[in-house]
This record gives structure tokens, sequence and C-alpha cells, in this order.
């Protein structure tokens, strides 16, 4: 029955053992285990619309596909992103047929799963901790709890259960009622008291639940689409019709209806607030993403060449030297040139100052991957209204270029520090932003984030593999035992450096070249901050 294995759940979630050997992101359709489903999506769904051409709701899913695939690594991240007090274990497989229920009359006899109702009278049964047990953990390892109750539902509900959710929400309530009951219990070591209730029910909001379950939903169905409901049939469904190890989607067309319906309805409503400011922000930062990470190729690429093109910006005034190497040229140009062609009314400014080659941009846009980042992802409501009522016109967004910050160090060889600089703004505020670090791992490091979406890390090109970047912080420490380190500048000294930072209790300072260097090491917390008192920049703008 439905609750036994939701109450089952809870359980798991609340569970306080310490577990080795499991996988980093539990369930077997997560993006990173399945990328190689996200190219065939649109396909896999054409042929299962052809399969029942007769059916006029699915056929009215057309686009579904295309947008699942274009939400795919959003969905991903939405689900990585959370508060950690949201993070359990997970069964990873939690189907009915893998979960044994004790009988009602109080027996010893235990009975399998298979497609299960809503009775209510387990309500006061399914609490006690004997009422249920799962086998076949291969999957088990760490996600949201509500990535189980979407699994365990889609795989063997009943159609009136599904019917049930979607009117009023009745397994979703019953997983966050109880996980709440449980929770309070755990802290209370007993009964629930009125004071930890009342910290439960802030720390587990039933709206954020519910955001969970909505997001798990497409994601799993995000798996369907590009794995399973290709291979579905009229045929098909007959013949797996009483096999209760078979999800419940390919069994009954019903209930794989149900899944496509409201995937569709909550995309639309993720989607509700965006505008075309939104997409073009999101556009322009996958493409960056991307684009920071070949620049990063390339300036390591340079290095294995005779000479790194090294010219003075500044002319023969050794003083002032201001150097620029193959690795700036070639990356601004890649940068500006697809971003032009992508965007072509975005203004794009690079620090080297070349005009774009949009022809050559056409070429290359054809490899990137314009959906990595998702509108709904980015947070745009704080910013001042513009004119143009968020249209995403020329005058609005700009994106900034810095193809090789650190260029000095780059050239005397110290190139942790090194990094490619995109950043993206809106009426003059960022929004967005790209470091990406060549030099540090084998294939680089980009750090990259948006309002809205926190920072994220990604070695190498492997973007479905973005992990969240936490926020450091001190371990807390005696007043008298803490310290204060902080980054400044290495290839710009001067006086008003050197007084600022007399003027602070700094114990260590950390002297690197490049903006983004330092940034990083922010982010990475070996730094508390960047201390650069000096007004204005060095060139000013066109």
């Amino acid at each position: 029955m439905i609750l036994y294995c939701i109450y089952y759940c809870v359980r798991l979630f609340v569970a306080e053992e310490t577990q080795e050997g499991i996988w980093q992101i539990g369930g077997y359709w997560s993006l990173e285990k399945r990328m190689k489903d996200i190219a065939n999506m649109e396909a896999e769904w054409t042929t299962l619309l052809a399969n029942f051409p007769d059916e006029a709701e699915l056929q009215t899913l057309k686009g579904l596909a295309k947008k699942l695939r274009e939400n795919a690594y959003a969905l991903d991240r939405s689900l990585r992103s959370q508060p950690m007090h949201y993070y359990a274990l997970l069964h990873g497989d939690c189907k009915a047929a893998n979960i044994f229920l004790a009988s009602l009359d109080g027996t010893d006899e235990v009975t399998q799963g298979g497609r299960v109702g809503d009775e209510e009278q387990v309500l006061k049964k399914s609490r006690k901790e004997s009422m249920a047990g799962a086998i076949d953990w291969q999957w088990c390892g760490w996600g949201l709890g509500m990535q189980d109750v979407v699994y365990l539902i889609s795989t063997s509900s009943s159609l009136q259960v599904l019917e049930k959710e979607e009117r009023e929400k009745f397994v979703s309530k019953k997983y966050i009622l109880s996980l709440r009951e449980n929770l309070c219990q755990r802290l209370c070591d007993g009964p629930c008291k009125e004071g930890h209730a009342i910290d439960v029910l802030e720390q587990f909001s039933e709206d954020r639940l519910q955001l969970q379950f909505r997001v798990a939903l497409c994601d799993y169905t995000r798996f369907l689409v590009g794995s399973m409901w290709g291979k579905v049939t009229p045929s098909s469904i007959e013949k797996v019709r009483l096999d209760r190890n078979v999800g419940m989607h390919k069994r009954n067309l019903n209930h794989l209806l149900w899944l496509a319906r409201n995937s569709n309805l909550y995309l639309s409503e993720f989607e509700r607030k965006v505008t075309g400011t939104h997409r073009k922000v999101a556009k322009a930062l996958s493409l960056s993403l991307q684009l920071a990470s070949m620049a990063g190729q390339i300036a390591r690429d340079v290095t294995q060449e005779k000479t790194l093109g090294t010219v003075n910006k500044t002319g023969d005034d050794e003083k002032a030297l201001d150097p620029q190497t193959k690795a700036d040229r070639d990356s601004e140009q890649l940068i500006l040139n697809v971003l032009s062609a992508c965007l072509p009314d975005v203004e794009v400014i690079g620090e080297e100052g070349y005009e774009p080659n949009q022809a050559d941009g056409e070429k290359q846009k054809s490899t990137l991957n314009e959906h990595l980042v998702a509108p709904w992802e980015v947070d745009l409501d704080d910013l001042a209204q513009s004119d143009t009522q968020g249209s995403g016109t020329d005058d609005e967004i700009t994106v900034w270029i810095d193809p090789l910050d650190g260029t000095r160090e780059y050239v005397e060889g110290t190139r942790e520090c090194v990094t490619v600089l995109i950043g993206i703004a809106v009426n003059g505020q960022a929004v967005a932003g790209v470091i990406n670090q060549p030099f540090i791992g084998a294939e680089g490091r980009t750090l990259w984030g948006g309002l809205g979406m926190g920072v994220w890390e990604t070695y190498g090109t492997c973007w479905e593999r973005a992990t969240p970047l936490q926020r450091h912080q001190q371990s807390p420490q005696k007043e008298e035992e803490r310290r204060l380190i902080v980054a400044t500048t290495r290839s710009h000294p001067g006086p008003k450096v050197e007084e600022g930072l007399k003027k602070l209790p700094v114990d260590e300072v950390v002297r690197v070249g490049g903006a983004g260097g330092k940034v990083a090491l922010i982010l990475d917390g070996k730094v508390d901050a960047w201390i650069f008192p000096q007004k204005g920049m060095r060139r000013p703008l066109l």
C-alpha cells in the first residue's frame, strides 16, 4: 500500500547512520549517469507519439521532449543545490516490487508491494518501524527525499492515487506531514514539543518540499523520455500489464500521460516569470561557460609553442609594461565572434578592443550548447526596471571579456592565478559571471554562477558534474585565535596599497596577480578579503 511505502521513505530520510560505498548521487536516472540519452530525446518522443496516433492528449504534448532537454541541466542543478538539511539517503530504486510489507493482522507474514492503493486504515499501523523493509540497494546514494517519493508513485501507485495527487497533493502532503512529525520526534527524543515543532516547520517548509517534488518529477520524466518511452507500444503495454517489476508508466498509458502532462505543467510554471532578458542572460551564460573553457585550452596550447607571441601594448615603454600574448588575442577573438553571432543585439566588449567576425562565429556556434542554464534559474526580480521592459535589447545587456587575466604572470610562468573572465550585466548591474582557471587541473577549472543560482564549480567540460561551491567559514575560534588573511596585487604595488594593509589587523598577506585569481582564492576560502585601495581603472572605457 502506498502509505506504507511513503512512510518507509520518511524513515530512510530521518535515518542517521553513516553509509559507505554508496553513490554520491542516488538513483540510476541522474543526469550524469544518463548523458547519452539527451541527444535522443526528441527522436524517442516522436517514436512514442507515432506509436499512439489516436491519443489526442499525448499528441498535444509534442514539444515536451524539447522542453525537458533544454531544462535538463537546470533541473539537475536544482535537485543538487537545496539547503543541506534536505539531503538524505535515497534507496534509488524505490518501487513497490522492492518493498516488503508486514501483514495488517500483526502476524510475521511479509508480502511484496506490487501495485498499491491509498487505503487510509494503514495510517496508524504504518508508523511502526516494523511495517516495511526494502531490498535491491544497488542505486542507493544521496539526494532529496522527494526523489524517492516521485519514483515510487511513478512506478507503483494506482491511477486513483495519481489523480488524488493531481487534485489535492495527496501523496506529497502525506510525506511532508510524516517527515515533519518524525524529525520533530527525533529532535525531542520523544513526543514532539512546541518549540521543536516550530523549528521543523521553518526548516522544512511545505512550499520548498512541494517545489522539490515538481522538479524531481520533471527530472525523472526527462530520463523516461530519453531512455524508455520510445519503446512503449500498445502491444508492449499488454505484454507487461501484470508484471509487478515493471513501472506502471510502461504498463498503463494513463500513468505515462499523467507524468507527461504534469511535467509539461510544472515546466510552464517554472517559466511563468521568464522574460526576454532572462532568456538572453541564460543563453549568454551558457555560451560563456563553454567559451571560457575553450579560451583556457588556447592558453594551455600557446604555452606549448616556441613563443608566446608577446607584445607590449604600451609600446617601447618598459616601465609601463602591459603585455599581450597570442593567447589574449586568439581567446578574445573566439569569444567575441561566437557571442556576437549568437546574440547579435547584445553589446560585447573585450579588453583587447577587437571587432567581431560573425561569419567565423556562425561556424563555431553549432558545436555549443545554448541551454546549459535555464532562464528561470536566473533571478532578475530585484534589478531596476529598464525602458525595454525585459525585452533583452542591445542597450540593456552587456557582456565583458578579459580573455587572459594575469597576462604578466602568464608570461613569467606563474600561472596558477591566470584566468579567463566573462561578466554579464543588465542595466549596468552584474548578474552572472565566469572564471576559468586554465592551469588548475588537467583540463582547467571553471567557477561560475548568477543571481539566484549560487556559484558552481566544474572541472574540464563535464557540465553535468558541476558541483555547488559551498560558502567557506572559519571554524569557531576564540577572538585572539582568529586569523585575517587577505590577498592583494602582485603586479601593481604602490604606497596606497601598503598603507591600506597597515591599517588592517592582517595576519597574512597573499600577493597574487590577476583579479580572477584573487576572487577564486576568496571563493575557495583561502583568503578572507581582497585589498586594493586604488582609485579608478588602469585605462578608461571606450
